[in-house]
């Protein structure tokens, strides 16, 4: 075989979940906001390895399956510009059910400490084939996140219609319920994924599972008032008077996840916008 043989071997395809997650109101920055962005992405992604590890240690004793597959099949972490890529291999066609709630516990930390660290994050999270190098990511499945990981109007993240239906699946298994009851933290399966109305950019509305990133702010945040908490991060913000919906969206959600009923006018009061800076959306 020739080099060139060598060279064009087809890569062998793996199968599993594929989150992207973009930073937002960053592609026109300045470049000391550039430099702190970069600075803020190495931070996470030192911090999630770490994470990970004490939250499956913690879970191994109640589910080990869990464990034994994040040993076995560790995710893998891309930064490709302002955009954070996580995968997650699994074995072809199958997806271990406790699984995701490793996975919720992954992309909800990304959500949490990224507004920590003064990234407001939105995403998407899907599952499919793809071919990957260690810089480098394509296939069905980039298509499938690509596809919605920008569409929402908020600050989240949310399933792809297509790996929806394996949450769905999930949630109808009663073996599953009764893992949450009495090994899983006894917390109900909406804490870990919540279907709702998502605000999209083009106006509609999508019923889509969505990772209830809200739940994990006393635990990563620190706090025993996360709702005071998420008006802290988002206070430090620049919000231009195009994008101001949606942090008005992304307020309900988190009002919705912690049951705290509808904002109150002191409480939007605390979001100012600003027309001083310009990012996409």
């Amino acid at each position: 075989m020739t080099g060139n043989s060598k060279s064009r071997k087809r890569r062998k395809a793996k199968y599993g979940i594929v989150a992207m997650i973009d930073v937002l109101g960053v592609r026109s920055a300045s470049i000391q906001v550039a430099d702190s962005l970069l600075k803020s992405l190495a931070e996470i992604e030192k911090a999630l390895p770490i994470f990970m590890e004490q939250f499956l240690k913690q879970l191994g004793e109640k589910v080990p399956e869990a464990q034994i597959h994040y040993e076995k099949y560790k995710p893998n972490l891309r930064i490709i510009g302002d955009t954070v890529v996580v995968s997650w291999e699994m074995e072809r066609g199958k997806i271990p059910r406790h699984i995701l709630f490793p996975l919720q516990r992954m992309l909800g930390f990304l959500m949490v400490y990224g507004l920590k660290a003064g990234l407001p994050f939105r995403g998407a999270v899907s599952v499919g084939e793809f071919v990957c190098t260690k810089r480098s990511i394509v296939g069905p499945v980039i298509g499938d996140v690509a596809a919605w990981y920008e569409a929402a109007d908020w600050l989240g993240v949310i399933a792809t219609p297509h790996f929806g239906h394996y949450i769905s699946e999930t949630q109808c298994n009663k073996d599953v319920h009764e893992m949450l009851k009495w090994h899983l933290f006894k917390q109900p399966f909406d804490h870990y994924f919540l279907r709702y109305d998502v605000p999209m950019k083009d106006g509609s509305k999508h019923s889509l599972w969505s990772i209830p990133w809200p739940n994990l702010v006393s635990a990563i945040g620190g706090t025993s008032n996360p709702l005071a908490w998420y008006y802290e991060q988002v206070q430090r913000f620049s919000i231009p008077k195009s994008v101001e919906i949606k942090y008005a969206n992304t307020e309900t959600y988190v009002m919705k996840v912690l049951g705290s009923g509808k904002p109150t006018r002191d409480a939007k009061a605390s979001v100012q916008t600003s027309s001083d800076q310009s990012g996409h959306t």
